[in-house]
């Protein structure tokens, strides 16, 4: 049995990394090919051979080997971002302050409120999911998360609760001239 070109082995590599393309795969190996209709018909006639398919599928499987990620990955992600409690993050807190006034000696009494930021190391995985980063405000320091509205319409897309189809609208107009013949209809006309 003989081995593929380097060619061939580029043109399988260029098809996967092309989208599955094989004519724009074979307009990047072939050079000398200049119309689209010879790389497409060039493409087809790869395609079919056997040790190219079975390159192919050697090539898909190590890719697949290399991605880490799965569909279960994605969703438990995105369910930690839509579903997970937010304030465990981050609390407010009242803080009841008596000062004492220096002109009659009163004790007033205000309150001011605070924000008290959870230690990062303190919180649960999920928790630390949702955060996306920290910075710096004009008031003191902020925690973005990840935005729990796209992660649940994201959710909802993958669960295909969402239909992008337009609502079938239907009209109940009655043709009053439907079970009439051509003769009929010619005489109604005044044909």
């Amino acid at each position: 049995m003989t081995s593929l070109s380097n060619q061939q082995k580029l043109f399988c590599q260029k098809y996967l990394e092309l989208g599955m393309n094989g004519t724009q795969a074979y307009l990047s190996v072939y050079k000398t090919c200049k119309k689209e209709e010879t790389a497409m018909a060039g493409a087809s006639r790869l395609l079919r051979n056997v040790m190219v398919k079975e390159y192919i599928e050697e090539l898909q499987s190590k890719v697949e080997e290399k991605a880490i990620v799965t569909i279960e990955d994605i969703v438990k992600e995105l369910t930690a971002i839509a579903f997970t409690d937010r304030t465990k993050i981050s609390q407010n807190v009242r803080n009841r302050i008596m000062l004492q006034d220096d002109k009659d000696g009163t004790k007033k009494e205000y309150f001011e409120d605070n924000v008290i930021f959870t230690q990062t190391s303190e919180l649960d995985e999920t928790t630390r999911k949702v955060i996306a980063g920290y910075k710096k405000t004009q008031s003191g320091f902020a925690v973005e998360t990840y935005d729990k509205m796209k992660a649940l319409e994201l959710l909802g897309k993958y669960l295909g609760m969402f239909k992008d189809e337009a609502p079938n609208i239907t009209n109940n107009i009655i043709n009053p001239y439907a079970n009439l013949s051509e003769e009929e209809l010619r005489k109604l006309a005044g044909d």
